[in-house]
């Protein structure tokens, strides 16, 4: 590798990115959750009577949780870009060491995640065998050992996040009020499981993240790697 240290420091800054995005955009759209809930509680009349007239604050709420929903999505879809790219970085540079364990390209490992079914195991594959492959306990070319309990609960929780968004998508479309009013409920619940899933996030990219760096320092893969027994600060 021609320039480590330069590798190394886009790394974890893109790293930083990825979570920072994540962030915002969580809290943005647990805003637009909680304007939905106010809406549901100050005007319980609305849900029970559809034809009755719209008061001011309502449409104020309503204004205001359409335009905190559509900048949370904007910031999520950001944060996606900046996680896909960083996520092809570090499965490319792996894959120039470690082929026959990473098995799967660079390109496939960010198009599985827009496979329908496929998605729902195909990345998390990805993911335990990058781990698997930059274990700095293990040389280059040599199996480690993932945080298989880290990565499994991630990726339960973005599951059923995922599962819980799509079904109160559909039963806002419904036309029984009690039922828009459940799925304002459960909203509530799939964002406390957004939660979760942005600190597990936050945990297993900064951990790849690190072992990756400590991976390489520690073989002959970066020319300019720092001198053995030295290994590159690991941030968290």
């Amino acid at each position: 590798m021609d320039d480590f240290g330069g590798y190394a420091a886009g790394l974890r800054r893109s790293s930083r990115w990825v979570i920072g995005l994540y962030a915002v955009a969580t809290l943005l759209l647990m805003a637009a959750v909680g304007l939905d809930l106010t809406a549901t509680v100050m005007h319980p009349q609305t849900w029970n009577d559809p034809y009755a007239p719209v008061s001011e604050s309502e449409a104020q709420i309503a204004a205001a949780m359409v335009g905190v929903s559509l900048l949370g999505l904007g910031v999520w879809v950001l944060a996606l870009i900046v996680f896909l790219r960083f996520f092809h970085r570090i499965t490319k540079t792996t894959h120039e060491f470690a082929a026959e364990i990473v098995e799967t390209s660079p390109g496939w490992a960010v198009g599985w995640w827009f496979v329908p079914i496929a998605n729902l195991w195909k990345p998390y594959g990805v993911i335990k065998r990058l781990f698997t492959a930059n274990d700095p306990a293990t040389l280059a070319g040599e199996r480690g050992i993932p945080p298989v309990a880290l990565i499994g609960w991630y990726w339960a929780v973005w599951i059923i996040s995922s599962v819980l968004s799509q079904a109160t998508f559909r039963m806002t479309q419904s036309p029984d009020p009690s039922v828009v009013e459940t799925a304002v409920y459960i909203d509530v619940a799939t964002s406390v499981l957004d939660v979760v899933a942005l600190v597990l996030l936050y945990k297993w990219v900064t951990l790849l993240r690190d072992w990756h760096l400590a991976k390489i320092t520690r073989s002959d893969y970066a020319e300019d790697a720092a001198p053995e027994g030295e290994l590159p600060t690991l941030e968290y």
